[in-house]
Formats: C-alpha cells, sequence, structure tokens
C-alpha cells in the first residue's frame, strides 16, 4: 500500500520525465482514487467521464461487460469521480486532447469525441482488447506495458496495478467503509472476496461473517 507522501512524489516525477505528463498523471492517479481496473481502464470512453456540457463527472458508470472472474461480476457498477485530484487531473488531460484536435486553438473541453476511448497508447491509438475462450476473460496486455512503464517513472519499480487497489480498499476501511461498500466500489462480484480484502486492510483480522451490530 502506497501512501499520500509516496503518490505526491510519484506524480511529481511524471511530471518532471514523463513524454506524456498528462495522460500518465491522470491515469496513475485515476488508479489509486478510484480503484479501477486496468481491463475497465482501457475500455473506457471520454465520455464515460464527460458530460454532454463538457463537466467532468462526479460517477462514471461502467457497463461494458468485464472478466467474470472470482474477484469481479460482469454487471456495471459505478466509478466515483469525486475527489478533487482525479477532478483536476482528467480535466487537464482531456483539455490537451481537446486542444490538440483544435490544432492548439480555443479552450475548454468543447469538440471531443464522447465515444472515443479515454485513454490512448503511446502511439495515440485505443488500447486494444479481446476476448479470450469461453468463459469471456477480456485481456489487454498493452495497458499492463504502459502502466508499468509509468510506475518506473514515478520511481516506484516493480509496482503492480493491484497496489492501486488495495490502497483504495485501505482507505475505505480507515475511512470507516462496510464490507457491503467495498464490495460495491470495486465491483467484487462476492462479498467473500470483499471480506478478504478488508481483512487485509485492517492487517489480517479475521472477517470471514460479517459482525453483528
Amino acid at each position: 500500500i502506497l501512501g499520500s507522501d509516496d503518490i505526491d512524489k510519484g506524480v511529481a516525477c511524471l511530471r518532471r520525465c514523463s513524454a506524456r505528463p498528462r495522460r500518465d498523471v491522470a491515469m496513475l492517479v485515476m488508479l489509486f482514487a478510484t480503484g479501477v481496473k486496468p481491463v475497465e481502464m482501457a475500455r473506457m470512453r471520454v465520455g464515460d467521464v464527460l458530460t454532454p456540457d463538457s463537466l467532468i463527472r462526479h460517477t462514471a458508470r461502467l457497463s461494458f461487460p468485464r472478466e467474470p472472474t472470482a474477484e469481479d461480476g460482469g454487471s456495471s457498477r459505478l466509478l466515483p469521480l469525486t475527489g478533487p485530484r482525479v477532478q483536476e487531473t482528467l480535466r487537464d488531460y482531456l483539455a490537451e486532447r481537446a486542444a490538440a484536435m483544435r490544432h492548439g486553438g480555443g479552450a475548454g473541453l468543447d469538440g471531443l469525441d464522447h465515444a472515443a476511448s479515454l485513454f490512448l497508447t503511446d502511439g495515440g491509438e485505443p488500447f486494444r482488447t479481446w476476448v479470450r475462450g469461453t468463459n469471456g476473460v477480456v485481456f489487454c496486455p498493452r495497458i499492463f506495458e504502459v502502466l508499468s512503464a509509468i510506475f518506473r517513472l514515478a520511481g516506484w519499480p516493480g509496482v503492480r496495478p493491484s497496489v492501486a487497489r488495495r490502497t483504495f480498499t485501505g482507505r475505505l476501511v480507515a475511512g470507516g467503509a462496510t464490507v457491503d461498500e467495498v464490495q460495491s466500489l470495486l465491483g467484487l462480484r462476492t462479498a467473500r472476496t470483499a471480506r478478504r480484502l478488508v481483512a487485509k486492510a485492517h492487517g489480517g483480522r479475521n472477517l470471514a461473517a460479517p459482525r453483528r451490530q
């Protein structure tokens, strides 16, 4: 689990060292601020985070099919975007995208294609995802490569996206979130998985069954 100071330092490193600082900072902050999974991030559209009036949403609805594993069902869920940092970094990143479409002229977020992919590869293309096998598991190796590069630039060699989800879970638990709230916010299929993650955030305390109030 990374603390706020670690994340601040990582963001500062990206702003100094990355060739695509606004995209990279927005991706890193979204991971740690929302607990979003990399494959979900790869499949998000601009309209998931931007209203028709070109404002950053406070909540994104992820309604695309996702991998039906023990930790993630296929139904839609809500992704909180209320934190000031995630709002700011998404706005900066999308403003850069909008300015590039206008060839540097104008201001704001107007003109963005809401159906376009939210995050793009280093080459400016959408992340390619595909379903493999009969169980509907979605793959996107490229986004893991990009995130690994972002973590290295942030000064975190060896950090994986799962660290962001554990960090997000830890903040939820520290804020008093219930197992049900953790399950909902992380898009988990079962309460058992949520209890396991909450137990880890509590330092391994057994939460195999809900406590009576």
